[in-house]
Order: structure tokens, then C-alpha cells, then sequence
């Protein structure tokens, strides 16, 4: 550059007054700009002027930009600048820092503004410092925009301490950048078919030799339902057999041993299934 304007370089700030968390919180904010994504395309090369004005200091700061457009079925143009990751100039190790930025531009001539937000993991001396990318959405015909960036203005919070730091665009931040169309949603899956009812209706028969028989049959109104069906009989209180029985073509039986004479009650219960409701039945029956 041959600007005679053009300020220092990161590493040597106007102010030597600096305090180390007062540098520390400066160069955060002047070095968090977001590393692009492999699944881009190589970013361009791009230059800002930063400012900080709570410590009177200024840099120059070359970086790299990916901006991209996308148009949604609405036709609304979503705009996404990313800015590749500053040198790392904290001579500190940093905790988890929150970090915003907003962007001023224009999209063939129409003023718009991206902004983003995030909040970084811990951070190592030195480290490169990332911050989110932007975006914003702005009416844009046709398959191209020029779109112009003019300011970048960052705010952390850096060891205890809110920093504000704008930059100007020395270059690569206006462009003709394609418009691709945003991927159609997915259809959404149908509905899973409620389960259907059923009706359960158990039968008892008793041989001479005074053993039962209960036959289970679970019926549903267009298909056989399968799963399974608990069985117990009961004299009184008392359970005489309990068993659960897998259904067969919608039937399932049981035998008891023999039964002493008295009244019996049967019940049955059908257990639901992903494609059948629960059901049940009691019947009662005598041994003589």
C-alpha cells in the first residue's frame, strides 16, 4: 500500500502505554474474524483498517473473504461473508470468549446489514481469535449481485472488559458474486399410520376330565392382528394359570390343569403393537 495514512503493523500499536489485558482485549477483537470452511471455495484476498478507539490504536489487517449468495424459494437473497482468521498478537491465554460482529453493505445499490454471534472455546497465547460468520438478507434479482462491504465492526468481551473495534475496507471486499439457488427442503415424511383398533373375545370349554380350554381371538377390521395375549384365570382371588400367548392368525390357546368344581373367571388382555390398540375381555365360566 502506498498510502501515506497507512498505520503500523499488528504488532507494533501507536500507544505504548498499553496495559497487557488492555492489548490482550484490542487484538481479540481486531484478530476475530472466522476461518472459512473447507466445503467453500478458496476465499479472496482482502484487506481491513481496524480501529480501537478505547485504546487509541490502529492496524492494518490482511485476511482473506468468502462471500457468498444465496436465493430461497421466497426469493429472498441471504448474503454470508466470512473472514479468515487474523494472526494471533494475545500475548495471553483467553477463557471462553463472547464475541459479535456487524457488517455494512450493499447488494446492487440496496443497504444491508449482516451481523453474527458466537462465543469461542479457550484460547491459547497467540492463538488465532475466530468469530462468526455474518448474515443478512436483502431482495436481489437475477443470477449475480455486486455486492460492496464498507465497514466491520467487532465486540468482545475480553477479561472482564467490553472492547468495540471498527474497520474500514482497504480492498477485496467489493465483488460480482453468483447467486445459487438454496437447496429445495426435504418432503416431509408421511404421517405413521395410527394403530388399529381391535377386539378381543376369549372362549372357555371344559373337558370331562375338568381341565379348561381358553381360546384367545383378537380380530382387527382389515388385517389379522399378531402380537401377543396375556391369559389368567382366577378362582375368587386366587390365579389357577397365567400365561402370555403369541398369536397365530389372530387365535391363541391355553390349557389348564384340572380344575376343581366352582366358578372361574377368565381375563385376557391384548398388548399393543406399533399397528394395533391394546384390547381386552373377561369371561367366566363354571366347573360342575
Amino acid at each position: 500500500m502506498t498510502d501515506a495514512r497507512r498505520p503500523r503493523s499488528p504488532r507494533a500499536p501507536r500507544s505504548s502505554a498499553l496495559s497487557a489485558s488492555a492489548l490482550a482485549s484490542g487484538a481479540l477483537l481486531l484478530g476475530a474474524l472466522a476461518p472459512w470452511t473447507p466445503a467453500q471455495a478458496a476465499p479472496a484476498a482482502a484487506e481491513l483498517f481496524c480501529q480501537v478507539p478505547d485504546f487509541d490504536s490502529t492496524m492494518d489487517y490482511p485476511t482473506t473473504a468468502d462471500i457468498t449468495a444465496t436465493r430461497a424459494s421466497n426469493g429472498t437473497v441471504t448474503l454470508r461473508l466470512t473472514l479468515g482468521a487474523m494472526p494471533g498478537i494475545v500475548p495471553l491465554a483467553l477463557p471462553a470468549t463472547p464475541v459479535s460482529a456487524t457488517v455494512s453493505a450493499t447488494v446492487n445499490g440496496k443497504a444491508v446489514t449482516l451481523s453474527g454471534k458466537h462465543t469461542t472455546a479457550p484460547l491459547g497465547v497467540r492463538a488465532p481469535i475466530p468469530a462468526p460468520p455474518t448474515t443478512g438478507t436483502v431482495s436481489a434479482t437475477g443470477s449475480s449481485a455486486s455486492v460492496s462491504v464498507t465497514k466491520v465492526a467487532f465486540v468482545a468481551t475480553a477479561l472482564g472488559m467490553d472492547v468495540a473495534v471498527t474497520c474500514d475496507t482497504v480492498a477485496g471486499l467489493t465483488r460480482t458474486v453468483n447467486i445459487t439457488d438454496a437447496p429445495a427442503p426435504p418432503a416431509p415424511k408421511p404421517p405413521a399410520p395410527k394403530p388399529a383398533g381391535t377386539t378381543t373375545t376369549a372362549k372357555v370349554t371344559v373337558s370331562k376330565k375338568k381341565v379348561a380350554t381358553v381360546k384367545v381371538t383378537v380380530k382387527s377390521a382389515k388385517v389379522v392382528p399378531t402380537g401377543k395375549a396375556t391369559v389368567t384365570v382366577l378362582k375368587g382371588k386366587k390365579q389357577v394359570a397365567k400365561k402370555t400367548l403369541s398369536l397365530k392368525k389372530g387365535s391363541a390357546s391355553l390349557k389348564t390343569k384340572k380344575l376343581a368344581k366352582g366358578s372361574y373367571k377368565v381375563k385376557v388382555a391384548y398388548a399393543a403393537t406399533k399397528k394395533f390398540k391394546a384390547s381386552s375381555k373377561t369371561v367366566t365360566f363354571k366347573v360342575k
